[in-house]
């Protein structure tokens, strides 16, 4: 029969094996996220074209006619248009 010490440091052993992979496996996304140099959000391509435009390349709201529309006023892109020669 076994010693109840026993039994317990088995099932202490068992558990801590158990923490400490899923630790990594939740840990993995997160490192490798960081050297992954692109945007996650959906919205990012949106942002970076709002903000193309709004550096003179194109006019910042689209006509009626085309497929692009502009659903709020990103008067950011105008702010941060005077940092653009000491940032790029």
């Amino acid at each position: 029969m076994n010693h109840p010490l026993q039994i317990s440091s088995r099932c202490n052993t068992f558990l801590i094996i158990t923490l400490g992979v899923m630790t990594l496996l939740f840990l993995a996304w997160p490192c490798y996220r960081v050297f992954v140099h692109y945007g996650i959000d959906v919205n990012e391509p949106w942002n970076a074209h709002f903000a193309d435009a709004a550096m003179g390349r194109t006019p910042l709201y689209p006509g009626q006619d085309e497929l692009i529309t502009n659903n709020y006023p990103p008067m950011s892109f105008y702010g941060m248009r005077p940092t653009k020669p000491v940032t790029s």
